[in-house]
């Protein structure tokens, strides 16, 4: 948990298969703000930025919110196995469409919503609620890296956070390490 994986500015000279675990994709400002605009769960990959020019610096850090197990497969022999195996090649591919399509809803969430809706809308994600009447864990994060994540406080995610447990939204004790996420949310985020 923590370990830095890559860094903002680091050589991208190889590809990142998350087998197990947790990993945050933050952007650092100049002034030391941090942004986190992603996070990869297990089964995906993360880093392709280094598959075509891998003498682009990384746009992002990569670390672990959680006990992980990664792969890390230099640019060209990745390149190799994808040109030859089709199985690997569709789940790359379904991999960064995925990854793309997050970085647009959560793009799209934070011009478009407040940030309760935003808030709603990053706890649905990250739990990977595709049905509706399953309930699901978060990975480990804080309440500051909620905020992070859709640009508020920590203390505006807190808030936030006992409205969603009193409406049932969510479920959790002990700081966030048991949140749970419940299917009603998906309501509070759509509208």
């Amino acid at each position: 948990k923590n370990t830095v994986i890559f860094s903002q500015g680091d050589r991208s000279d190889a590809v990142f298969y998350l087998m197990k675990g947790s990993v945050k994709a933050a952007i650092t400002s100049s002034g030391g703000k941090e942004a986190i605009v992603n996070v990869f769960t297990d089964k995906q990959f993360f880093g392709c930025n280094g598959l075509m020019n891998n003498s682009a610096p990384r746009t992002y850090s990569a670390v672990a919110l959680t006990s992980t197990s990664i792969v890390r497969v230099e640019a060209a022999a990745m390149l190799r196995l994808l040109l030859s195996r089709e199985k690997l090649l569709r789940s790359f591919i379904e991999s960064v469409t995925t990854c793309n399509d997050v970085l647009i809803d959560n793009l799209a969430s934070n011009l478009l919503f407040p940030a309760g809706q935003r808030l709603a809308r990053v706890l649905l994600q990250l739990a990977r609620l595709q049905d509706v009447n399953r309930t699901s864990y978060l990975p480990g994060l804080s309440q500051q890296d909620l905020g992070e994540m859709i640009g508020a406080s920590r203390q505006h995610v807190n808030s936030e956070l006992q409205r969603l447990r009193k409406f049932g939204d969510i479920e959790y004790s002990s700081g966030l390490r048991n949140l749970r996420v419940l299917a009603s949310l998906s309501k509070r985020a759509q509208r």
